[in-house]
This record gives C-alpha cells, structure tokens and sequence, in this order.
C-alpha cells in the first residue's frame, strides 16, 4: 500500500485536490459495487477466513485500488504517450501482481476466476476512471482548472 502512496504523491496532478477526493470516493464505490458482485453473489473470489486477511483484502480494496485509479487517471491525462501508457501499465502490472499475492498467502481464494480475468477487470476498471476524470474536467467551471 505504502507504494501506491508514494507514486500518487511522486507524479504532478492534473486534478484539482476536490476533483481527485470526488474521483477517489467514484472509484471506490464503482470498485466495492463489482467485488460484490463477484465475492458475495458469484463466490468468485472469497475472502480468507481470518480477520487479518479480511483485513488486508479491505485494504487493497478501499484505498489502494482506488488510490492507483486516481492515479492512473492523472497519468492518462499527460500528452507524453510513453509516460501515459507505461505508467498506466506499470500499475496496472502492479496490481496484478498484488493480487496474485494475495491468492499465494491465502488472503484470497479464487474459484472460477484466473489473472487474465484480473487483467480485464483492472482494465475496466481504469477505463471507467478515466471517463470519469473526463467527465468531471467537462463539469467544472473553467475557472477552477
């Protein structure tokens, strides 16, 4: 987690701070609202049995995910395509590689779910952060950016 910390505040924002708290909460609930779907409906993905790994899951998934949508979505908005695709690659293996983690320490069990649908779903999911970062540059006041 300290990682995604520490590259969030490394890169220059394109964001007003308001804008990035409004994007973090959109991430989130988009993110809460799918891993639902997938944990609880599907039983895709379950969490395992202790409160420490309950835990570390929660953290992945409330602040660090949406912590690198936040910053993936600043990174897309830089016109240099090697800094906006490499970076949004790097986090997106990143992330991948997080997950796979935790499968190997039992802090996740998959059933019916492999990284390649990982890869998709980080994909989406950078995908509906940024058309939300574009949509809240097209509802500001142009004074504020």
């Amino acid at each position: 987690m300290w990682i995604a910390v520490t590259v969030f505040c490394l890169i220059p924002k394109k964001l007003t701070p308001f804008d990035l708290i409004f994007l973090f909460f959109m991430d989130t609930v988009f993110e809460l609202g799918t891993i639902s779907i997938f944990q609880t409906n599907l039983k895709w993905m379950v969490v395992g049995p202790s409160v420490d790994m309950a835990l570390a899951d929660l953290m992945f998934r409330l602040i660090e995910l949406p912590l690198l949508l936040v910053t993936t979505s600043n990174l897309l908005l830089y016109s240099n395509r090697l800094v906006k695709w490499g970076g949004v690659s790097t986090i997106v293996l990143f992330s991948m590689a997080v997950q796979k983690v935790l499968v190997w320490h039992g802090m996740l069990i998959y059933r019916n779910w492999n990284i390649l649908y990982t890869a998709i779903y980080l994909v989406v999911f950078v995908a509906f952060s940024r058309v939300m970062a574009w949509f809240i540059l097209r509802t500001s006041p142009e004074e504020a950016l």
